[in-house]
């Protein structure tokens, strides 16, 4: 939020400026993310980038973190398996179906594509408990791009509608 996506990430995770601008600051919900990691044990596939980034937006936000224990599927994967440690790779290579990510690259996919990982890497499950697939909480629906107009249209274009394509780079 407040600044302008990088084009590379655009491609990966398909959120784009418009969406993106209108969500809360970290420094917000902070407190609340702090307070639901006190004493967890955190699970990531590359664990350590996530915690990197939240040390840094805590440290941003001046509030004091210190991350607990962490499991990291993708240290589990190098140490169990040989070839590519990604988690498209490690996923498949565990019969994870990973399809989801062609579409859609983004947090929660890789949460849930994880937790999955992680039951049957590493605690050895047969069965994958079920992980309900969330609608990110954290997401607001930015205003419309188009406003109808309060007052009735008196040129002569009424009736139609247009596409403006380009960047607004002065708004």
């Amino acid at each position: 939020p407040g600044r302008k996506s990088n084009p590379h990430a655009l491609r990966v995770h398909g959120l784009p400026d418009h969406l993106l601008r209108h969500q809360d600051p970290f420094h917000s919900v902070a407190q609340d993310v702090r307070d639901f990691l006190d004493g967890a044990v955190l699970v990531g596939h590359n664990v350590g980038f996530d915690i990197d980034f939240l040390r840094h937006e805590f440290r941003l936000c001046g509030l004091p973190w210190t991350p607990g224990q962490s499991v990291c599927t993708m240290q589990h994967a190098r140490a169990q398996v040989a070839g590519r440690a990604s988690l498209d790779a490690v996923a498949t290579l565990f019969g994870i179906d990973v399809g989801i990510r062609a579409r859609f690259h983004g947090a929660f996919v890789d949460a849930e594509i994880t937790s999955r990982l992680f039951q049957k890497m590493i605690l050895g499950s047969a069965e994958m408990l079920a992980v309900p697939h969330l609608a990110p909480t954290n997401q607001i629906d930015p205003p419309p791009v188009v406003r109808p107009s309060a007052a009735p249209i008196t040129h002569g274009i009424g009736g139609h509608a247009f596409a403006v394509t380009g960047e607004l780079t002065g708004l």
